[in-house]
């Protein structure tokens, strides 16, 4: 009996010490820190020049309005700059030819060449032409017109001449989406204040140039201002020709322009013929 509990207490011993260490090892794999994943690849970094403080059209560019950021290589926009000495290791200054915020991209689109001046022609994209017409308080909108906004153009002419003139008037949008250049001599897009002007110039294709230059001969333009947000995505709107007849209440409309006119009605020439004093009468038909 006694050796039988020694035994017992030898295998007591030896299970409560194999169970002793299995939990502390246990919680020894749980108080170790799961090692993070490495990231298996770096993002390539290049530099790019941004405006460090807002520029205007017409700014000069030095080191003190532009900085250096980094970028990602792959993501570097076409036309950007790498570093300040890209830009400023020439000759002649440049200047600024359109607005920049802060941290904004400067581009090649937006600085002028070495030596470059801020004039219209250097703001005008490629293929197109800067046409002005002439406009007064009324039909330039009230002076709300201002560079950088899209304008539609509205063209008032007579179609007859004479007493019917006047009624005859018909108005029709000829050119849509149009960019402001200027008003009168303003070409910055950061005036705010409304001008009224004389003369507004727009950004055109060769072909609306000319029709610009006949629609001034033949009647009055005038200007239609667009929704700003919308001005550069919004398609094409199809208008209808505008007369005086659409300007009377519907009911009141005449119709006598397309009502097909009553042919006239003509009698035969009657002869009478008269032999003593008997008279008598004979139509005769007409050539």
């Amino acid at each position: 009996m006694r050796s039988t509990g020694i035994l017992m207490l030898i295998v007591a011993i030896v299970v409560g010490g194999i169970t002793a260490w299995l939990v502390m090892n246990f919680l020894q794999n749980q108080a170790q820190p799961v090692a993070q994943p490495q990231a298996s690849t770096t993002i390539a970094q290049t530099t790019v020049v941004v405006a460090a403080t807002k520029l205007s059209f017409g700014d000069n560019l030095t080191r003190d309005n532009l900085k250096e950021v980094s970028w990602p290589t792959n993501n570097v926009p076409p036309g950007s700059f790498k570093t300040i000495n890209e830009i400023l290791d020439g000759a002649d200054r440049r200047v600024a030819l359109q607005n920049m915020e802060p941290n904004e991209m400067v581009l090649h689109s937006r600085v002028s060449g070495f030596g470059g001046r801020a004039t219209l022609s250097q703001v005008i994209s490629d293929g197109m032409r800067a046409t002005t017409i002439r406009v007064n308080d009324v039909n330039g909108v009230a002076g709300f017109v201002l560079p950088g906004d899209r304008v539609d153009i509205m063209l008032t002419r007579n179609t007859k001449t004479g007493s019917a003139a006047r009624d005859s008037m018909v108005t029709d949008v000829i050119i849509q989406n149009l960019r402001v250049l200027g008003v009168d001599q303003i070409s910055n897009e950061d005036t705010s204040e409304p001008v009224v002007p004389k003369a507004v110039t727009l950004e055109v294709s060769p072909e609306d140039a000319q029709k610009l230059s006949l629609a001034a001969s033949i009647g009055t333009l005038t200007l239609s201002l667009r929704n700003y947000v919308s001005a550069g995505t919004e398609e094409a709107t199809r208008y209808k020709t505008i007369s005086v007849n659409d300007l009377r209440p519907v009911g009141a409309r005449s119709t006598s322009s397309s009502a097909p006119t009553p042919a006239p009605t003509y009698t035969s020439p009657t002869v009478r013929v008269t032999r003593g004093t008997t008279s008598s009468s004979q139509k005769v038909a007409r050539e």
